[in-house]
């Protein structure tokens, strides 16, 4: 009865911070003090101004998508099937005006919120604690949920064999520290403009910018979790676009992308390996989705 007890208090606390956190400064002043007059991209806005939503005294989980980037063994099944993930890696070659593409952009994904830092340092995360966590967002061990929560925090606690710098940001300030700390604080922050969610179609190229040179790129990537949480990295020889396309229906798109030029230690059964029909050592480009942030210094 007092484990429940406080777990209703835990998620009525929960509820407060995420839901008063667009009333709250204090992750925005931490950005302009940080990051000056930078703008904040939709990625990241979205998340500072919506808070978690909660359904009967438990939280709902936004489904995310994550171009298994993260993976480096077997890829599952189950990301070779999924068009929203095949269809938006690509060869350097094709990165170019008139090139015509088949992509399917995956819907806009569900709300959360950031948590201020001292709060979810006060939280339990790690898969020791799995079912302390699980119990503090309500979360039936049995549910497609609790797999989610496991597979995210495991991603943030994976040691990848590749050349890259990673880390899980459970915080928008524990985020903006470390791309400071790898890029300065004289950046921008960018991520895709979708207007609306769209099957798959045909797209032509009609613009590309190069944003930077193969060391200026950071790629954050949303994790599904009751609150934000973005997986970043830092990898070598890695150059940042923006590229503009138009659909078959005339919907246009603003497609914050990188293409890694360095594949070298890549798993040869990477998903992008098999769509491409390359191996490692060849160039990889793709698409991030909307709700990712791709971080460049400025000019």
């Amino acid at each position: 009865m007092e484990s429940a007890r406080l777990s209703i208090v835990a998620f009525f606390l929960f509820y407060l911070i995420a839901k008063s956190h667009a009333a709250d400064s204090t992750v925005e002043a931490y950005w302009k003090m940080k990051l000056g007059n930078t703008p904040m991209p939709k990625a990241i806005k979205a998340s500072v101004e919506h808070g978690t939503k909660i359904v009967n005294g438990s939280t709902v989980l936004p489904e995310a998508t994550t171009l298994n980037i993260y993976k480096c063994g077997k890829t599952e099944e189950r990301f070779i099937t999924d068009d929203t993930i095949t269809s938006l890696y690509f060869s350097e070659k094709d990165l170019s005006v008139g090139q015509n593409m088949n992509l399917h952009f995956p819907k806009s994904l569900g709300e959360s919120a950031f948590v201020p830092r001292h709060v979810v340092e006060s939280m339990p995360f790690s898969s020791g604690k799995l079912d302390q966590i699980l119990t503090l967002f309500g979360v039936n061990k049995e549910s497609p949920a609790a797999g989610t929560i496991k597979e995210t925090i495991e991603r943030c606690q994976m040691n990848e064999t590749m050349k890259n710098e990673n880390y899980c940001a459970t915080s928008l300030e524990s985020m903006i520290d470390y791309v400071a700390a790898n890029l300065g604080n004289k950046v921008t922050a960018l991520s895709s403009v979708i207007p609306k969610d769209t099957s798959m179609q045909s797209y032509s190229v009609l613009e590309v910018k190069k944003l930077g040179d193969e060391r200026s790129a950071i790629s954050c990537h949303r994790s599904s979790y009751p609150y934000t949480v973005f997986i970043c990295h830092k990898r070598p020889s890695t150059v940042p676009y923006m590229v503009s396309l138009v659909g078959k229906d005339g919907m246009k798109i603003e497609a914050a992308t990188v293409c890694h030029e360095d594949t070298s230690e890549w798993s040869p059964e990477f998903v992008a390996f098999q769509v491409l029909k390359v191996g490692p050592g060849s160039p990889v480009c793709h698409f991030l989705y909307q709700y990712n942030v791709l971080w460049v210094r400025s000019n």
